[in-house]
């Protein structure tokens, strides 16, 4: 799972199950502290509970969120200063309406392999926005990583 709220917003974890969950959330970004802390924490969620962060800064790179006592639950979690990204559905396609016209740097990345083009896709592909509308057409997520991964 991926969630992606906006520089500022909070998040909540509710724990609506009668077995106790525990929350291990992990800041990858040293220069992205929540309200002067580094951001990382570990609680356990009885049921019926809930935590609520403090207010996210922007990063650089996700945060990931995973709990030690069901290790298939994990989420990541990227927060930004604006409201220009999205997640793509089922057949990769994605849309981010209301871009404004210019020129900007697409980042890609995927939980298995990371970004798109390796440590150097961290920086993104120019792409230019004209009239509010980009069609990028199919943009290929390569990498070597994945036939390291069992995902």
């Amino acid at each position: 799972m991926l969630v992606l709220p906006r520089g500022g917003d909070r998040l909540t974890f509710e724990n609506p199950t009668p077995i106790a969950f525990n929350v291990r959330y992990q800041r990858h970004a040293a220069d992205a502290p929540m309200g002067g802390e580094t951001g990382e924490f570990n609680v356990l969620l009885p049921p019926g509970r809930s935590h609520v962060t403090k207010p996210l800064p922007p990063l650089r790179v996700c945060d990931t969120v995973a709990d030690s006592i069901h290790p298939w639950v994990k989420a990541y979690v990227w927060s930004f200063d604006h409201p220009y990204f999205a997640v793509t559905d089922a057949w990769g396609q994605f849309t981010i309406p209301d871009a404004p016209a210019g020129t900007y740097r697409l980042v890609v990345w995927h939980e298995a392999v990371g970004y798109r083009g390796g440590a150097k896709g961290r920086l993104g592909t120019p792409v230019t926005v004209k009239g509010g509308k980009l069609d990028l057409g199919r943009v290929p997520l390569t990498s070597p990583n994945w036939d390291a991964k069992d995902d």
